[in-house]
């Protein structure tokens, strides 16, 4: 009688198996820098494109109304310690007016441009921000901000609705910023200068600016139109309906931990730079180690400065 010899299939033994899951730890440990870097890099780009949507938003309003719109609707001396004044339409900056022309138009006309832009809608008590300043403009927003469409409760007042808490303005973010000069506008936390004076302001967009391309003297293609900023919180971020400002005094990446609200330079999340768009409407990334007098020369409409390559 004959036995039938069946063979066993050798499985994988503990050792085996064990290099396997470690070659599977490695690859994934290789590949997931690469994919991090892809999306960042996808990011950037559209961060990019917000800044070139931006610009060219900025040219249609000249080429309407024959100038860019002033960058904020808000007044103060050109010394430090006075309280600023709302006049006109108190407190709307650039990024408010331009709202039509970035495919915004119904926020546009939900906006009181004669009311301050602190306090549009009231109800008893309480303003209402939601359908106005409280919306988030996704253009306006940069991928790459954790914070993304969160909106900012910088108020401390208890007047006015919010999700972010009962102490919340409610207001929608921006990460993109108008460039008013290269000299320092923030006195200290609360204080500021706004460059009302064209002669303390240098940059294409200041309070109360009302410049032409004409007016840019040290050519567009090299003069500071916008630069990024980087929010830190819902309570220390700029909104991009007020005073939506900065001056490029700390470089790029520099001193940006602002304590108060609306005091961020040149700033952004992503590695060794920020987005910026200049006056003919290009948008480019540059890099944080820009000379600052270069960075200075760029930030000026007429100073006068021959700008090299950056």
């Amino acid at each position: 009688m004959f036995r039938k010899l069946v063979r066993s299939r050798p499985g994988f033994t503990l050792i085996e198996l064990l290099v396997v899951i470690a070659i599977i730890a490695v690859l994934i440990a290789l590949l997931l820098p690469a994919v991090q870097q892809a999306r960042e890099a996808a990011r950037r780009s559209q961060c990019k494109n917000n800044f070139k949507q931006a610009a060219i938003a900025l040219h249609n309003y000249h080429e309407i109304h024959k100038m860019f719109p002033p960058g904020a609707i808000w007044s103060s001396p050109t010394t430090c310690g006075a309280t600023p004044n709302f006049q006109g339409a108190a407190g709307f900056s650039w990024s408010a007016m331009i709202l039509p022309m970035m495919d915004q138009a119904a926020l546009y006309h939900n906006l009181i441009f004669e009311r301050n832009s602190h306090q549009q809608v009231q109800v008893g008590s309480v303003y209402l921000t939601k359908g106005n300043v409280g919306e988030a403009v996704s253009a306006y927003i940069c991928p790459s901000d954790p914070f993304g469409r969160q909106r900012l409760a910088v108020s401390g007042s208890t007047t006015y609705e919010g999700t972010n808490g009962a102490a919340s303005d409610d207001m929608g973010p921006t990460n993109i910023s108008g460039v008013a000069n290269s000299t320092q506008r923030l006195c200290d936390a609360t204080n500021y200068r706004y460059y009302t004076n064209p002669t303390d302001a240098r940059g294409i967009l200041h309070a109360y600016s009302n410049h032409s391309m004409a007016k840019i003297i040290d050519g567009s293609s090299n003069t500071l139109l916008l630069a990024e900023n980087r929010n830190f919180s819902p309570s220390r971020a700029v909104p991009w309906a007020t005073i939506n400002l900065t001056d490029v005094v700390s470089g790029i990446n520099g001193n940006v931990a602002g304590a108060y609200y609306y005091t961020f330079g040149p700033s952004s999340f992503h590695t060794g730079g920020c987005h910026v768009a200049m006056g003919d409407g290009s948008a480019r990334f540059v890099s944080e180690n820009i000379s600052q007098v270069l960075l200075n020369s760029l930030a000026t409409r007429d100073g006068g400065e021959v700008v090299g390559e950056f």
